[in-house]
């Protein structure tokens, strides 16, 4: 590691380390992050229409203006989580329960 890091006169240091530069960490060296640094929630919502129901998951950033995102009056229900995977997974899960109480928006 020792090769790596250079010292630079008065601008800290500098690597060619994946995901480091000479100001620190870059933003994708973080998970959960976009490009340019900012904290990503996924949130799993769910529609109503006509009676039925229809989940899926929407993307934002810490710097989102969250009543923008979630402004379809048609939205009953909105939860956050931290990955993809689990609001995705929520979001299955809500439509498996739709279906089989046949109030899925989408069903045959």
């Amino acid at each position: 590691m020792a090769e790596a890091i250079k010292r630079k006169r008065g601008m800290g240091f500098e690597t060619n380390c994946k995901g480091i530069n000479q100001h620190g960490p870059t933003p994708a060296a973080y998970p959960g992050r976009n490009e340019e640094g900012m904290k990503r929630l996924y949130i799993a919502v769910t529609e109503k229409q006509n009676n039925k129901f229809y989940a899926y998951w929407i993307s934002a950033t810490s710097s989102d203006n969250l009543l923008s995102k979630l402004s379809n009056p048609k939205l009953i229900h909105a939860n956050a989580y931290g990955t993809r995977k689990e609001a995705a997974s929520v979001a299955e899960l809500w439509n498996q329960s739709y279906k089989n109480n046949g109030t899925y928006l989408f069903a045959n």
